[in-house]
């Protein structure tokens, strides 16, 4: 039988579809040998596996498509990588051979890139990444209420925390805190001040937490009367201690009382804000009142439980105690918020939202400025570029070959910008923790939570700007600089209407720029030139702690014992030639002083009361910091607790 002859109507085909779409797509005088060779490979792959070769034809017309130039989509496989560095080698020789034009436009992106990174990294460790717990969208804290007087912010009382707990049905479990401080010493050194919390043994199972060393509190540690046991801080254990892991077991005297550690918290760990160490609250009913007392309460939702329906929950059961103790629970209802919303708080998270906003539009001002200049570079370069088009290179191709030298400048202000963040990050750290710089619902302690890096999401970050970048400054530029008809052109050449539009932009983002940055100039500097700042030159602080009354203590046994006590103090201070003014006060200034409701005598009754941050102070206050009224007087050696009560205002 003759072999029959091979029909060459049956040879593979590429795609019809993926083959017209190059064909619309393919033009110039290399045209048909580029769709040839494309062709040719195809069969070649298709001989062994006619999908893999549909795969691989369908795959060199999306990259034609994208980047439409000879030699990018070849026949030899890797090809294309091969070409973009060719690309990449070029640009940077065509960079190198002007540098200044260079660093002219990678200065401006280094410096847009480092404050777009610098703005993400605040927001990815203040906001976005949320508190350091295991689901701390799920932690709730709360506050009672009594609206009707206009008190939004109560402390929650000892028996109202343990009938929330028995009650409610929303929570895993109810957790409590309340602030302590301790003074002990350590290796003979004189006793220090340590600020903590005593809580209750559920708080760390709810934060998904564990000592690193030792344990963690039990319910016999919870009991009156028990021995007393200290959890440490990871810090405080590192900077007094030496990370002596002897230390688990040790007995210090802890405020007088003997005291053993039971444990190391994690490093970080400072739960609710930067605390020290942690102690057992022991509630003994038996010497609580009903109604007295405070404690800061959390708890951790239930899964398929929302905040909402948790504060219907809560809603009965504060009607219940309402009926049963109108007393003390008369008009009394629960405040819950999300964790995050009480030490974060939404007055810093806009603060956040408009720093980024800030930023991204100074990376917009850098792009148009680089935007034109490559602009006016590709028409300094129609020479060149018109040469290239005569010899058959397509307009993708000249295109792509700019849009490499914008990458190129992208990719080195990327690296810039990091650097610049690196500072950003590091003052932002530095200078964000000051009292005053931040409006944070619990004052600057709250930053214990904050971890501002250069970490992963931050370089991820940067590498996305950079490639919007390049976007927004280099493809307007080459499609214009690569146009046919204007490389064709003899007479003067501009930017046109591409031209004055980037123009235009940099006026209007330049404005917008300078017009945010005059009104926070103004803001400054009204406070910076205000009629009569307060003065902090030569002024010294001290914190002092007197410990809990014990009713029996001649010292400390009650509130005009303890008043007596820092009364003498003062007088024993300015008594000192060194000493000018001498006062104690509940809050310092750029501190945020504790709210508290207010109504002026004659206003309308109103269901919510305005509030007022409240400081209580000594009668030389206000002279230590060189500041007098406005209207009226300052404090002064009359006025005291038995006397007619006074308050000074703000303006």
């Amino acid at each position: 039988m003759p072999t029959p002859t091979p029909d060459p109507h049956r040879e593979p085909r590429p795609p019809r579809w993926a083959q017209g779409l190059l064909e619309r797509r393919i033009t110039g005088p290399t045209a048909s040998y580029f769709l040839g060779d494309l062709e040719e490979r195809f069969t070649t792959i298709a001989r062994r596996s006619r999908l893999r070769a549909s795969l691989w034809y369908w795959r060199q017309t999306i990259l034609a498509l994208v980047l439409p130039v000879p030699g990018v989509v070849g026949a030899s496989p890797g090809s294309e990588m091969g070409d973009l560095l060719a690309d990449v080698r070029s640009a940077l020789r065509s960079l190198r051979r002007r540098p200044m034009e260079a660093v002219v436009a990678v200065l401006p992106l280094g410096l847009g890139i480092g404050v777009v990174a610098t703005a993400f990294s605040i927001a990815w460790g203040t906001v976005v990444a949320g508190l350091p717990f295991e689901d701390a969208d799920r932690l709730v804290h709360f506050e009672r209420a009594r609206l009707a007087e206009g008190q939004r912010s109560l402390a929650v009382t000892p028996h109202d925390y343990v009938a929330w707990r028995e009650s409610q049905r929303s929570f895993e479990d109810l957790g409590a805190y309340v602030e302590r401080e301790v003074t002990f010493p350590t290796d003979g050194a004189p006793p220090d001040r340590y600020d903590g919390v005593a809580i209750t043994r559920s708080t760390f199972d709810l934060l998904r937490v564990a000592p690193t060393l030792g344990r963690a509190f039990t319910d016999d540690d919870m009991a009156p009367g028990a021995d007393a046991v200290i959890l440490l801080s990871h810090g405080l254990w590192s900077r007094r201690f030496g990370s002596d892991p002897g230390v688990v077991g040790r007995t210090l005297a802890v405020s007088g009382r003997p005291t053993t550690v039971v444990g190391v918290m994690p490093e970080g760990f400072g739960f609710p804000i930067a605390e020290e160490f942690w102690v057992p609250l022991r509630l003994d009913f038996s010497r609580i009142e009903r109604g007295s007392g405070r404690l800061d309460v959390f708890g951790r939702l239930l899964p398929g439980v929302d905040l909402t329906s948790a504060r219907a929950d809560f809603d009965a059961i504060t009607a219940r105690l309402a009926d049963a103790f109108p007393e003390t629970n008369g008009g009394i209802s629960a405040s819950l918020r999300s964790f995050e919303e009480e030490y974060v708080g939404e007055d810093f998270t806009r603060t956040v939202v408009r720093l980024v906003g800030g930023s991204l539009l100074l990376l917009l001002v850098c792009c148009a400025n680089v935007a034109n200049l490559l602009l006016v570079r590709g028409f300094r370069r129609r020479r060149e570029l018109a040469v290239r088009r005569a010899l058959g290179a397509t307009h993708g191709t000249v295109v792509r070959q700019l849009v490499a030298e914008a990458g190129t400048l992208s990719v080195l202000g990327a690296a810039l910008g990091l650097v610049v963040a690196w500072f950003g990050v590091e003052w932002f750290n530095r200078v964000g923790a000051g009292a005053g710089v931040f409006d944070l619902p619990h004052g600057t302690a709250s930053l214990c939570w904050w971890d501002v890096a250069i970490s992963g999401p931050t370089l991820g970050a940067t590498a996305l700007v950079a490639c919007l970048t390049a976007v927004l400054a280099g493809v307007a530029p080459a499609l214009q600089s690569a146009d046919a008809s204007r490389l064709r052109s003899r007479g003067t050449f501009g930017g046109g209407g591409l031209q004055r539009e980037i123009v235009a932009t940099q006026i209007a983002l330049t404005s917008a720029l300078l017009l945010a940055a005059g009104l926070l100039g103004r803001s400054a500097g009204n406070v910076a030139g205000s009629a009569e700042p307060f003065v902090a030159d030569d002024v010294i602080v001290a914190r002092l702690s007197l410990p809990s009354s014990t009713g029996s203590d001649e010292t400390y046994g009650s509130l005009d014992a303890q008043y007596r006590f820092v009364a003498r103090l003062v007088e024993a201070l300015e008594n000192d030639p060194a000493v000018r003014w001498a006062a104690y006060a509940s809050s310092l200034p750029l501190d945020r002083p504790r709210p508290v409701p207010f109504r002026v005598d004659g206003s309308p009754t109103t269901s919510m009361l305005p509030e007022a941050g409240l400081v209580t102070v000594s009668a030389g206050f206000f002279p230590s910091f060189a500041v007098v009224p406005v209207e009226g007087r300052v404090f002064d050696a009359s006025d005291r607790g038995t006397s007619a009560p006074v308050v000074l205002v703000n303006e």
